[in-house]
């Protein structure tokens, strides 16, 4: 990776949104969904009210805080966090990250079974609480 602070910062930070922005344009416009759609915000599209779906969002952009909060900890080494901080910072910030994308996309709701993802959270919480229990 270049040592240049705007490089890394380029290949880090920003090319990543780039592909995923991409990736999205692309993916919505091969199932026929117009471009429009995937860029404007949902409320104008469905022209409701200022409001409405505001806690569902605030919602899933506090899991994705909490996420990316604790992945870049981890995964920048930070402040010093090592082994089992390291672990926890890992394991919290992937189930935060499963939360988010489950209450962005609706996935218990729409694509695959609640009692599946319930009982994948179940695992997951016990995981943190059972290894990270001290």
């Amino acid at each position: 990776m270049p040592n240049r602070p705007v490089v890394r910062t380029v290949l880090v930070g920003l090319l990543p949104a780039l592909v995923v922005y991409v990736l999205a344009l692309a993916l919505s416009s091969a199932a026929g969904v117009n471009t429009q759609l995937v860029i404007r915000d949902l409320a104008q599209s469905c022209d409701t009210p200022l409001g409405v779906g505001f806690l569902s969002n605030l919602g899933y952009l506090l899991w994705i805080s909490a996420a990316a909060i604790a992945l870049f900890t981890a995964l920048a080494r930070v402040g010093g966090v090592r082994g089992r901080e390291r672990q926890l910072l890992l394991c919290g910030g992937g189930f935060s990250l499963l939360l988010c994308l489950d209450d962005m996309f609706l996935l218990h709701d729409r694509y695959i079974g609640s009692s599946f993802l319930y009982g994948l959270y179940a695992v997951f919480a016990l995981l943190i609480l059972f290894r990270f229990r001290q």
